[in-house]
């Protein structure tokens, strides 16, 4: 299943699922992990504020898979462009077609409103956006950090 509400028990599996797409650079911090596990939380609540001030009225929603909590992803609807502002996957449920089939879900609704679909992707993450180019993203601007770009509604 594809794209439900979070509820308020939800907020344990994101904030699990922020740390888990970051672990590898969490880690070597070197925090206990007490600490670390109150830092997660902390960047966890400022990057949804973040989300929040920068998109408003943007929409956070669970990935499932049989049941399962699997992801998160969430989505702007401007009148100018859909942002997909983020997507994350847990490691284990990367490879399954999960990230395919909600960025072609989201690419219907672009062509419906013939709106472009817009998103950022980290330089760093080959495989995000080798997904993304053979989808039909196009880069529109390369950053230092992150890339812009852009598929149009066809």
């Amino acid at each position: 299943m594809i794209g439900r509400l979070p509820v308020s028990a939800d907020i344990i599996f994101l904030e699990r699922l922020y740390y888990e797409t970051r672990r590898g650079e969490m880690e070597q911090w070197g925090f206990a992990p007490q600490q670390l596990a109150e830092i997660v939380k902390l960047q966890f609540r400022a990057r949804e504020l973040a989300y929040q001030t920068n998109y408003p009225g943007s929409e956070c929603r669970i990935i499932s898979d049989d049941g399962q909590p699997v992801g998160a992803y969430r989505v702007y609807y401007g009148t100018d462009a859909i942002r997909l502002v983020d997507i994350a996957l847990l490691p284990a449920a990367r490879g399954g077609g999960i990230g395919t089939s909600l960025l072609r879900m989201l690419q219907d609704q672009a062509r419906q409103r013939q709106l472009p679909l817009r998103l950022s992707v980290d330089n760093g993450n080959t495989r995000a956006r080798l997904l993304y180019e053979r989808l039909g993203f196009q880069v529109v601007q390369e950053g230092e950090l992150y890339s812009e770009m852009n598929w149009p509604p066809q």
